[in-house]
């Protein structure tokens, strides 16, 4: 089913666009956050058309991506920082309400997980704050799906 059908239909039941239907899942190299990411870029989508919501899904989706790659060694500093500057113009122009982002933040953690049903609210919360954190150094971090996940899932919260 082409971008065009999907759309169609979706507009024919009333509802929404989600990110799940107008990615296509083509990509398998794995590496699930690298293969989010190669969806979405080569996602045909015209977002200057997208509703706030899922513009905003998209963005936090990105980010959150990102942040995971960067985590894996897959993506350099800059590259998660020019990624949260463009999440940030999104949220700027789209509906600055809590329950707005809230929703538009889960829309992006339900689309993470028809990828791996381990992504959730402390995933994505987490592989965004260790990116933040994240300072770059001499030494190359390469981590698999695995380890990633098993860090993100069983992180030390006691501070």
């Amino acid at each position: 089913m082409s971008i065009f059908d999907k759309f169609f239909a979706s507009r024919e039941n009333n509802k929404e666009l989600r990110l799940e239907d107008i990615v296509d899942k083509t990509s398998n190299t794995g590496f699930v956050f690298l293969d989010m990411n190669n969806d979405l870029a080569q996602c045909s989508f015209d977002w200057r058309q997208a509703s706030p919501k899922l513009l905003m899904a998209y963005g936090y989706a990105r980010r959150t991506i990102a942040g995971a790659l960067l985590i894996q060694g897959g993506v350099d500093k800059d590259t998660y920082t020019h990624t949260e500057s463009v999440f940030k113009g999104i949220q700027a122009n789209t509906i600055h309400t809590v329950e707005f982002q809230e929703q538009a933040a889960r829309d992006a953690e339900a689309f993470m997980a028809t990828y791996d049903p381990r992504i959730d609210r402390v995933v994505t919360g987490r592989a965004v704050g260790l990116a933040k954190a994240f300072k770059p150094s001499s030494a190359f971090v390469s981590l698999d799906d695995s380890r990633l996940f098993s860090a993100l899932l069983h992180q030390d919260t006691s501070d």
